[in-house]
Parts: C-alpha cells; sequence; structure tokens
C-alpha cells in the first residue's frame, strides 16, 4: 500500500513538470526548447593593471595588455567612453558569469607581454647602444645568437663587435621580443692621392649607409665636397670623412705638375759682339715657370751669358769676343737648348 501511494506521488510530479515545460513553451511561441547554447567568439580588449576601464585600444599612456570581455567585466571594469561612446558590448557565456570583483584592481592577473624599444638598429663598428624591455615586472635576459658581430649585457647594452647582422632577444616569464642588428664597417675608397694643382678625384666611404660630413685640413691646398677632391696649390692636407663622430682619414698629396716638354723659340741665333737678345720658351703644362726655377746654363761663358727673363724667356748677351757656345734651358727634368754665335760686325 505505501508502495502504490509513492508511485501515484511520482506520477503527479511528472504530469505537473510535463505541463510546466508546456507552458514554458507556449511562452516561447510553440517551439519546443529545452536548452540553448549560444556560440560566439569572445571579445577582446585592453586593459592595465590598475586602471577601471577597458578599451578597444591602447588608447592612453601605460602599460595595456588584451583581455577577454568577459574576463575585463569579472574585474569589475567598465568600459571607457571614447573607445565605447554608446556603451560597452555584450560578452557571451556558456555558463555561470563570474561575479564582480569588489577588490582592489592592482590584485587582478594578467598575462605579460615583453615589449623592447628598438625591433631593429644600424650600427658602426665599436658603437653601441641601450635596449629596453617593458610591460613585464619580471627579470629579463638578454642573449646575441653572434657575439662576433654585437654583443650586449645583462643590462640590454649592445655593442658593435665587426661586420655583419645579428639578433638580440630579451626573453621575460615565458615571452621574448627580438631586434635585428645590422654593423657596418666602412672604408675609405683611398688612404692616399697624389694630385696636381687644379685636378679632381672622388674618393668615398664605402660600407655606409650612414650621411658622411667631408672636411679639409687645409682648403688652400685641397678643398673636398661630397667626397670629390680639388687640388688648389702645391701641399699636403688630410681629407676626413665623419660619420657618427668617427673619423675616416685620406691623405692628400698636391705636387708640382711634371713637365712634359720645353721649347725654345730658336734652335740656333747669332749675334754681334756687343749684341743681347730675349728667347721666349714654350712648356706642357703653360704654367709650369709658376712651380719650377728656370735655370740656364752657357757652354762658354767667355763667348755668351745666358740667365732666366720671366717664367717663360730666358736673357741672353754676347761677352765681345767671336766664337759659339750652347746655352741650355732647364726645368725640372727637362731641358732644351740653343746654339749661339758670335761675330764682328762688317
Amino acid at each position: 500500500m505505501e508502495r502504490l501511494k509513492n508511485t501515484n506521488l511520482m506520477k503527479k510530479m511528472y504530469t505537473g513538470l510535463l505541463l510546466a515545460v508546456m507552458v514554458l513553451q507556449v511562452s516561447l511561441g510553440g517551439v519546443p526548447v529545452i536548452s540553448t547554447t549560444t556560440l560566439q567568439a569572445e571579445t577582446t580588449v585592453y586593459i592595465t593593471r590598475t586602471g577601471s576601464k577597458y578599451h578597444t585600444h591602447k588608447c592612453g599612456n601605460g602599460t595595456y595588455f588584451p583581455a577577454s570581455l568577459s574576463e575585463a567585466k569579472s574585474y569589475g571594469l567598465t568600459p571607457c567612453k571614447k573607445c565605447f561612446p554608446n556603451g560597452g558590448p555584450s560578452s557571451s557565456s556558456s555558463g555561470k558569469s563570474k561575479p564582480a570583483s569588489t577588490g582592489a584592481a592592482s590584485h587582478r592577473v594578467v598575462k605579460e607581454h615583453i615589449v623592447i624599444n628598438k625591433t631593429q638598429k644600424t650600427l658602426l663598428t665599436g658603437e653601441h647602444f641601450q635596449l629596453k624591455a617593458s610591460g613585464t615586472s619580471k627579470s629579463v635576459a638578454w642573449s646575441s645568437n653572434n657575439r662576433n658581430v654585437a654583443k650586449v649585457t645583462s643590462k640590454g647594452k649592445v655593442i658593435a663587435a665587426g661586420k655583419g647582422r645579428t639578433t638580440i632577444t630579451a626573453k621575460a616569464g615565458g615571452t621574448q621580443k627580438t631586434c635585428k642588428i645590422i654593423v657596418e664597417s666602412p672604408v675609405l675608397s683611398e688612404k692616399s692621392v697624389v694630385l696636381e694643382p687644379n685636378q679632381s678625384q672622388t674618393i668615398k666611404l664605402q660600407g655606409c649607409s650612414f650621411p658622411v660630413r667631408w672636411k679639409s685640413s687645409d682648403n688652400s691646398v685641397v678643398c673636398v665636397k661630397n667626397g670629390k677632391l680639388t687640388a688648389k696649390s702645391v701641399g699636403t692636407a688630410r681629407v676626413t670623412a665623419i660619420v657618427h663622430n668617427k673619423e675616416y682619414i685620406c691623405k692628400v698629396s698636391v705636387r708640382k705638375p711634371q713637365i712634359k716638354w720645353i721649347e725654345l723659340e730658336a734652335e740656333e741665333i747669332e749675334l754681334s759682339l756687343d749684341e743681347s737678345c730675349s728667347l721666349s720658351f714654350v712648356t706642357e703644362p703653360y704654367n709650369a715657370g709658376d712651380y719650377y726655377d728656370i735655370k740656364c746654363v752657357t757652354s762658354n761663358a767667355n763667348v755668351v751669358t745666358a740667365q732666366a727673363d720671366g717664367h717663360n724667356a730666358i736673357y741672353i748677351e754676347a761677352q765681345g769676343k767671336e766664337g759659339s757656345a750652347t746655352v741650355q734651358v732647364i726645368m725640372g727634368n727637362k731641358r732644351t737648348k740653343c746654339k749661339v754665335y758670335t761675330k764682328k760686325e762688317n
């Protein structure tokens, strides 16, 4: 009898439950619904460690971390009015919603993402610069995959060691960032140059991608512009290429022009015993007399004497005695001559 009563009671409970489900179906438009599950991609927002808002992007100063919308709401954060002018988006959830946190915002757990201040840097051999890491409270480990190109200290100081490429890596808390390093080792195309006045030559600082500044130690000897040398006068000077305060020096010597030839206006002349004359000559280059002394030599000074007369002539004078002599004109390593005869006048 007791078992029968229990059976009847269970039938009544089942019937009541069935009626409740039917009423629920009618309220939903007659569509039988037992359970529904909404599948949506979770919205990603950006938060800070101590801020009270969540954002669509990194819209202010400080370090931002990505988080799901539901996670942000679980911390008790509210939407940024600039990022969400129409109010915050709704988040999907397939389980029990997390209660809003009433604790201090600084206790929220956020995944750290390390950030470094440079992702690529070009250096000259011997230069150094400082890499800095942020976005993590953990200690940062620095390393270089080629120490022959660039070394890095435990504090992130990078030192260029030799020409080439390498990568510096910063690791912290399971995340890492890298910086590509290019090291250049420039060289001048010429370490010494010999020019003559008014000659030009261009030199280059090879293997350098940086702007180069040029200067001459003596512009009266040689001047330089964008690596082009122009000789001004005889002497020596240093031409310097400067990059990042590093100097690359070329020694420039400006020498006297080389004389190719010298020629007198006459190969033979005749003078009376008390006569004199001036003979001009030409040279190649034409202005050789500006750089060289003129030397005159006579084979018989009792017959005639000779001396320079300006930059392009000689003065010959008979000495009152009949005879002949050869007069030579010498400039540098070149020479020419003239045969001189002296006779009494009839």
